[in-house]
């Protein structure tokens, strides 16, 4: 099962205002983490949609956070931990 990522679309009060692009970074780890250089970056390219598909390496509960980098390359602070379980196992049916 692929885990899915959702961010809610950014709230702005400064509509008339330039607006620079910004470009999602996914990082996931095995275990919780605070520094993003501790977790493996999952997207290759920068994600610009508000959600992404992840298949983890393993099953198991993967833990997420998100930075944000705009067109001058700065980077934000990693978002919140959210966390989702993996489990390449279907469903089976045990009887009818």
């Amino acid at each position: 099962m692929q885990n899915i990522i959702r961010r809610h679309p950014e709230q702005r009060s400064d509509r008339g205002a330039h607006r620079r692009r910004r470009h999602l970074r996914i990082r996931a780890g095995a275990d919780p983490f605070t520094a993003i250089g501790a977790a493996t970056k999952v997207n290759a390219e920068p994600v610009n949609a508000t959600g992404y598909r992840d298949l983890p390496p393993a099953d198991g509960t993967w833990y997420y956070r998100i930075t944000s980098r705009d067109d001058a390359q700065n980077e934000s602070d990693p978002s919140a931990e959210a966390s989702a379980t993996a489990d390449r196992v279907p469903p089976r049916i045990n009887a009818i």
